[in-house]
């Protein structure tokens, strides 16, 4: 009986190594992916040291999604975003056309320290945000650009995981996975020649649907100055179309 479960004993440990190493090799190749999609595009260090950056977005959003996809039809709005990166330091302009069609023009500032500044510039109105947002909103933001998206996913690095092979958009990508600081999971999505990021997808808790699949794309990537940067960018919830906007 002895001799038996220390064989048995023998296995189990030869089992939990195995693992070990698997999950070694796993994290190692996802490391590698992204560290090659990162260099492929420009590193994220080259935009601190220009002090920062700027992009703006032009397309249309489907306001339809904002009741979840479901109430309204699709309702195609013209929408003007723009985005400005200064270290830790995040603004957001957001100019468009709500249910009633007026136009809203808002702006927010999100300082390193946490603290939201929130202005309407249409009705000149404004001020400090009591209750800033649980979410990291300003990491949200820094998403739309793959750079960012990957340091972030490298500072993370202890959850990365490689994935695997699949078709993403009728292309071969390799994925890689991470979990965020605020417990999201996020799937990469990256061709597997030219190790550019072509997506991203997670699952998203809503109180009418439960979890729903939200994914985002990047297309057209053209050389600007040191960075590989994309012309489109596009997100979809539950598989329908949220938003569609070019990126400068």
């Amino acid at each position: 009986m002895k001799h038996f479960v220390a064989i048995l004993s023998y296995c189990l440990c030869l089992a939990a190594t195995a693992a070990e190493r698997h999950a070694l090799t796993d994290y190692q190749l996802a490391y590698k992916l992204v560290q090659a999609s990162i260099a492929a595009h420009g590193v994220g260090d080259a935009i601190a040291e220009r002090g920062g950056i700027t992009i703006t977005l032009d397309g249309t959003f489907d306001l339809g999604t904002r009741l979840q996809g479901r109430t309204l039809a699709s309702e195609s709005t013209p929408i003007h975003e723009r985005i400005t990166i200064e270290g830790d330091r995040v603004a957001y302009d957001l100019r468009w056309h709500n249910y009633t069609h007026s136009v809203q023009d808002l702006r927010e500032i999100h300082e390193a320290d946490g603290q939201v500044l929130f202005i309407d510039k249409r009705n000149r109105g404004g001020g400090w945000m009591t209750n800033p947002p649980a979410t990291d909103i300003a990491q949200r933001y820094a998403r739309y650009l793959p750079q960012l998206l990957m340091t972030e996913a490298l500072n993370r690095r202890s959850t990365l995981r490689h994935e695997g092979w699949v078709r993403f958009n009728g292309r071969n990508v390799e994925t890689v996975s991470f979990v965020t600081a605020s417990d999201e999971t996020l799937t990469l999505y990256f061709d597997r020649r030219s190790k550019m990021l072509l997506g991203a997808a997670t699952v998203i808790d809503m109180p009418l649907l439960g979890d729903v699949p939200m994914y985002w794309t990047w297309s057209g990537y053209d050389k600007r100055d040191d960075l590989r940067l994309p012309d489109t960018f596009e997100s979809y919830l539950d598989g329908k179309l949220m938003k569609s906007v070019s990126m400068q």
